[in-house]
């Protein structure tokens, strides 16, 4: 599914794979106040990706996958002000990836995936807000992603080398009345 400059659609139960290495299940760019829902959504190189000027999108009760890369099942790269909620997601990798993406809220949702599930980097003013986590690795927020708040969450990790949560280069971020664990260290 590939939506460009599009705006004001509604997706509905929606199955949409697309296996190649490098392709997408959904591909929005600068497109605006689209809802999708109650689908699900598989690509190889990313699940549902929202680009450059994708804003004011909502995605709820579905499912975003990219079994084969670590690119994200769900990834946000420069878009801004985009609410999930009850989302799922599957990613080798991460499996929610926001890169230059600020505003944004993602509530009531579950990743997991075999690196850091959710992957804040330069992206500021997200809301992660009821999600749980069970992975290798838990949360990074890096390079410039500040003032984002994480609160009623519960991820728990399980690597030797890996956090719970991470925070570097990154500032004014609050966690609140959540639950963050490394069971291997």
């Amino acid at each position: 599914v590939y939506l460009s400059t599009a705006k004001n659609n509604t997706l509905t139960a929606i199955y949409a794979n697309n296996s190649n290495a490098s392709g997408w299940g959904l591909y929005a760019l600068d497109s605006d106040t689209n809802t999708i829902t109650q689908s699900m959504i598989v690509g190889g190189f990313r699940g549902i990706f929202l680009s450059t000027g994708s804003d004011y999108n909502r995605i709820s009760y579905s499912t975003a996958n990219s079994p084969g890369n670590n690119n994200g099942g769900l990834s946000l790269q420069g878009a801004s002000s985009n609410t999930m909620t009850a989302i799922y997601s599957y990613s080798v990798g991460h499996a929610i990836r926001l890169e230059d993406s600020s505003y944004n809220t993602i509530m009531q949702s579950s990743a997991a995936g075999s690196n850091y599930v959710y992957y804040l980097r330069s992206s500021s003013y997200n809301t992660l807000e009821g999600i749980r986590q069970y992975t290798v690795a838990g949360i990074q927020i890096i390079n410039g992603s500040n003032f984002n708040t994480i609160s009623q969450s519960t991820v728990t990790a399980s690597s030797g080398g890996g956090y719970g949560a991470y925070i570097g280069s990154a500032s004014c971020n609050t966690v609140t009345g959540s639950y963050i664990v490394n069971t291997l260290g």
